[in-house]
């Protein structure tokens, strides 16, 4: 039975005693006892311990032997590993698992190791994986006909709809786990559902649903064992989302001295820290943070949501601190890795925060790159309907014009010209991949392998950014470089015109403000059906506004010839890595990996 954020003191002290009776030396009972004690005691403060008698369970049935026994034992400790050892680690061990389930038949095993591999594969961004664990995991609770646990698979819906900003789709989700976990008798379904909810919410940046006095988050926290600090860190973070540092720091000292440290808690300390904590707190967790090993935050069955990359806690806290190189990096590297997923929401929140940070270091050759990372975060958060974010733009770019309204004009630069300071480029790495023309055809070398593709704009775009590693290239420069180029990718600087009108935005307006109230009326009434429908004509609204609107509220203009270059630009790239793919699977993940595509690309070596 699985309970999170509860430690039953009664079961531990009957597994104690149970090993202290046991006779010395290696037994199938001790192994068991081991790896069931392990489970019982997480949460704990050093969450080191139970994990080292978890590998100790383990390790006493591998020298026994007995498979059967292997299999019970590993999947008892690994409940103790779940979110407080390294992804990878854990990865192995539930293969392991996975594999004596197949060989002895046991179904039922099987079925708990694809839900954690699901969140595994989540924790280290491989969401092709980790989609295929949530499939089998849905197929094989429908063929056991076990829907105590089979009703989890819309948790998993839940938390990768969210990811990509479909959020009412993950609305949608997380109200049919509630309700079959409801009729299943799972007392774990309302803790979940009220996590995934609370995750959505961040997610969408619905800032005043996260602080809402009668949240079902603050009823079911006082259950959890380390209650008072799981109540600061949530609180906490609410804070910092909504940019009140005092209270922020406020909620910060009211963590007691004793509660988990795992990257689940360091995900909370980093946000708080960021906006109301101190030098000394950001120095420690910087250090926390940096040993930790998942690339993302994947949270399993102790919180199943989806928090994004590690670098952008490492980003937060090196701003923080005011080691604004290092937070750039940071930045940058955790942008790169939310555009190849496709994960929206967590985007825009980085790109603002990351513009947030060159604007807090007081460089003014900082400003057209911070206006720049705000504009991204914009389009992307009005698409999707992130309210909250919207206000902290729209205060954030007020203050720039304020400031640039006292400011002298600069001088006039061509469109393809940056400020030399506007970003530090990223570090240039060796790469292991060469490019070289042999009349219509591109040898493309990669680890003492060459694949020859005929030549094609993609090819030509990727070799001029394989010629600068590290160095930011305008779309507009890389189309210009190329004779023979497709007109419309060379077009005049001009555009088409406004979007949408006037009248046409006013009623959109309209509409979205009729939308809200209902919204607001269905979600009083718990009516999942409404809410859907609501959310659903919302968001589309608020897509069609942010595809016409820009900032401060000026119309977009249709076709301005960097857009249309940079679109060009991203679907060539785009296709070069599906042609090397059908041929080198690993060199299109590598070449995916290390392009950025953009109003301005760059090569920057990322290996595996």
């Amino acid at each position: 039975v699985f309970t999170f954020g509860a430690v039953d003191p009664v079961l531990i002290g009957m597994l104690e005693a149970s090993l202290e009776a046991l006779p010395p030396g290696d037994s199938a009972l001790r192994a068991r006892l081991l790896g069931r004690l392990a489970a019982a005691l997480q949460p704990a403060v050093n969450v080191d311990e139970p994990v080292a008698v978890a590998l100790d369970a383990i390790q006493t049935a591998r020298r026994l032997g007995d498979r059967r026994t292997l299999l019970d034992v590993m999947h008892d400790s690994i409940s103790a590993i779940t979110d407080c050892a390294d992804a990878a680690g854990a990865l192995t061990l539930n293969l392991e698992a996975e594999a004596l389930a197949r060989e002895l038949g046991d179904r039922e095993r099987l079925l708990t190791t694809h839900g954690r591999l699901f969140f595994l594969y989540l924790s280290l961004g491989e969401l092709e994986q980790a989609d295929a664990r949530a499939a089998a995991y849905e197929a094989l609770a429908r063929e056991l006909a076990a829907p105590w646990v089979g009703y989890r698979a819309h948790f998993f819906r839940s938390v990768r709809a969210t990811m990509h900003g479909r959020f009412a789709d993950a609305e949608a989700a997380l109200a049919d786990a509630l309700r079959l976990g409801t009729e299943a008798q799972d007392p774990a379904a309302t803790r979940l559902y009220t996590a995934g909810r609370e995750a959505l919410h961040r997610a969408s940046e619905r800032h005043d649903e996260l602080v809402a006095p009668d949240s079902m988050a603050r009823l079911e926290r006082p259950h959890f064992r380390f209650s008072p600090a799981w109540q600061a860190l949530h609180a906490g973070l609410a804070h910092g989302r909504r940019e009140e540092p005092e209270r922020a720091a406020r909620t910060y000292e009211l963590m007691p001295s004793a509660y988990p440290m795992n990257l689940f808690s360091y995900f909370f300390l980093t946000e708080v820290v960021a906006v109301g904590g101190t030098r000394e707190a950001a120095e420690r967790l910087l250090a926390l943070v940096s040993d930790c090993k998942d690339p993302f935050l994947g949270l399993a069955w102790s919180y199943a949501a989806w928090e994004g990359p590690r670098t952008r806690l490492l980003g937060l806290l090196y701003g923080r601190l005011r080691r604004y190189d290092e937070a750039s990096h940071a930045f940058e590297l955790a942008i790169a890795d939310l555009e190849r997923l496709g994960t929206g929401p967590y985007l825009a929140r980085t790109q603002y925060e990351y513009g947030r940070m060159l604007v807090e270091k007081g460089d003014a050759s900082d400003t057209e790159r911070a206006r720049e990372l705000f504009a991204q975060a914009s389009e992307r958060a009005s698409a999707l309907g992130m309210p909250g974010l919207l206000r902290h733009i729209d205060r954030r770019l007020s203050a720039l014009s304020d400031r640039s309204t006292n400011a002298r004009p600069p001088s006039a630069r061509p469109p393809s010209a940056r400020p030399p300071s506007a970003r530090p480029p990223p570090v240039p790495q060796a790469t292991p991949l060469t490019m070289t023309l042999e009349g219509e055809y591109f040898a493309i070398g990669y680890r003492d392998e060459v694949v020859r593709l005929k030549s094609s704009l993609g090819l030509h775009y990727l070799a001029q950014l394989l010629e600068q590693p590290g160095r930011e290239v305008h779309v507009l420069e890389l189309v210009r470089a190329q004779s023979g180029s497709d007109a419309s990718e060379l077009a005049d600087t001009g555009d088409a015109g406004e979007l949408i009108d006037q009248a046409a935005r006013d009623r959109y307006r309209g509409r979205a403000e009729e939308l809200r109230e209902e919204l607001a009326e269905a979600e009083a009434n718990a009516d999942t059906g409404r809410i859907e429908r609501t959310r659903e004509e919302l968001e589309f609204l608020s897509r069609e506004l942010g595809r016409a609107v820009g900032l401060g509220g000026r119309t977009r203009r249709a076709g301005v010839a960097a857009e249309r270059a940079r679109s060009a630009v991203q679907r060539r790239i785009r296709h070069v890595v599906e042609r090397v793919g059908t041929h080198h699977p690993a060199l299109a993940k590598f070449i995916e990996r290390s392009v950025r595509t953009g109003i301005y690309c760059s090569f920057v070596p990322i290996p595996e």
